[in-house]
């Protein structure tokens, strides 16, 4: 979608308000037009669905204490990615406003980028893999930044999953490494008093291992976390200046959730 002078100047004020940068509620702006845009591709393509990761969490669950997550992570319930591939992305080229772009392809995932505008940060990457397994799905309806500083979006819904299923994803991903991002979303995840029991539940479906396995493995990567590291840096810049919180009681935080799912069998 084009940005008229209007909307540059709203996104501007909501700059201001929020001390996240224009370029990145541009990016948020266009995400959300997008959105509701490659669902309905993936349907026409015959595919089922679901969003996952921090865009699921933060639009779908986290209201106005949501950062800026900028890409599309999505499961595919398909037997051979390769065969699923090439009718998905005729039909993500009909999708008018951008242009699509192969960045990668390997066995269990492909990813695509939709360039809005001719600089290299204007696209929004699509990282379609695999599902790991089936899972019941909720139809998630996604909220942006903007909406709660007075720009009217219209909702979209978009299948996805319980809010313990996502953050079980989280607790797997930051048992594999740990970055600014996973460590806001598993923050104000925990917030929302989850029920801890499910997450364990799930965390062993997807991996095999218990959940004291993978809360170890967490706290070990989040001792190794430099507050000075890059991933940091964007993330102090892509929560709104309301919901900032110092990293030192962000990292307190999901420790004590960590040793929460440890302590639990």
């Amino acid at each position: 979608m084009m940005i008229d002078e209007k909307t540059h100047a709203t996104l501007m004020r909501v700059s201001g308000a929020t001390g996240i940068g224009a370029s990145n509620l541009e990016k948020e702006l266009q995400l959300m037009s997008l959105i509701g845009k490659v669902f309905d591709a993936i349907k026409n393509a015959g595919i089922e669905s679901a969003l996952f990761g921090g865009t699921a969490l933060n639009k779908g669950y986290y209201a106005e204490k949501q950062r800026f997550s900028k890409d599309l992570d999505i499961d595919l319930f398909v037997k051979d990615l390769a065969n699923a591939k090439p009718k998905l992305e005729r039909e993500l080229r009909k999708i008018d406003g951008s242009t699509l772009k192969l960045e990668h392809s390997g066995k269990d995932a492909v990813v695509w980028s939709f360039s809005y505008g001719s600089n290299p940060w204007e696209n929004i990457l699509l990282e379609a893999r695999k599902a790991p397994l089936k899972e019941k799905l909720v139809q998630l309806e996604m909220h942006s930044i903007l909406e709660y500083h007075g720009i009217p979006i219209s909702p979209v819904r978009i299948p996805s999953y319980s809010l313990e299923y996502l953050l079980a994803r989280k607790m797997i991903a930051l048992s594999r490494r740990a970055v600014g991002k996973d460590i806001y979303d598993t923050y104000i995840g925990f917030l929302l008093q989850p029920n801890t029991k499910h997450i364990r539940r799930h965390i062993r479906h997807l991996t095999g291992e218990d959940s004291g396995t993978v809360s170890a493995q967490a706290l070990h990567w989040i001792g190794h976390i430099r507050p000075d590291s890059a991933d940091i840096t964007e993330l102090t810049e892509t929560v709104p200046i309301a919901y900032r919180t110092s990293l030192a009681s962000m990292l307190e935080e999901v420790k004590d959730s960590l040793r929460h799912l440890c302590a639990r069998k």
